[in-house]
């Protein structure tokens, strides 16, 4: 499929993997300049039509927090906000949005879910403390403040 523009964001999918590339703004804000990851790691897909007065959005809930699907080139525990998946579009694309939620939507097996949610519990504990270990590892700990009283 082809990449399609949406405001601020374009999303790429090509039957297997989403892959969301970020503008300038939501760059700064996903602290990348994309974020792919595989249709099956979806939980749930947020869905809005675009009408004259808010833009049309596009709602990601994935298995693994957000950051461990940024692309390479980036430390592996660079922050993006977990609920930032989400691409925008204007009224004029919402044909091309709703066809791709559509098909997104086919693949994404609601009775599924359950077990999904279970798996991200696991996984993003994992995630945590393999996270909190890397930053242990690196020295970017909390200054102690046992030191003496004054």
């Amino acid at each position: 499929m082809d990449i399609l523009n949406g405001y601020g964001a374009s999303i790429e999918y090509d039957g297997v993997v989403v892959r969301l590339i970020a503008g300038k703004v939501q760059a700064k804000i996903w602290k990348t300049d994309a974020v792919a990851f595989p249709v099956e790691d979806i939980i749930t897909l947020g869905y809005r039509r675009a009408n004259p007065f808010v833009n049309g959005q596009l709602k990601f809930t994935t298995i693994r927090p957000a950051d461990a699907y940024a692309a390479l080139g980036r430390g592996m525990f660079d922050f993006v906000p977990d609920n930032g998946l989400v691409i925008h579009w204007r009224r004029k694309d919402q044909a091309a949005f709703g066809a791709l939620h559509e098909e997104l939507a086919s693949k994404v097996d609601p009775a599924d879910e359950e077990r999904k949610r279970t798996l991200s519990i696991q996984v993003r504990a994992e995630y945590a403390a393999a996270r909190e270990a890397a930053i242990k590892q690196a020295g970017a700990q909390r200054p102690d403040d046992s030191g003496p009283a004054r």
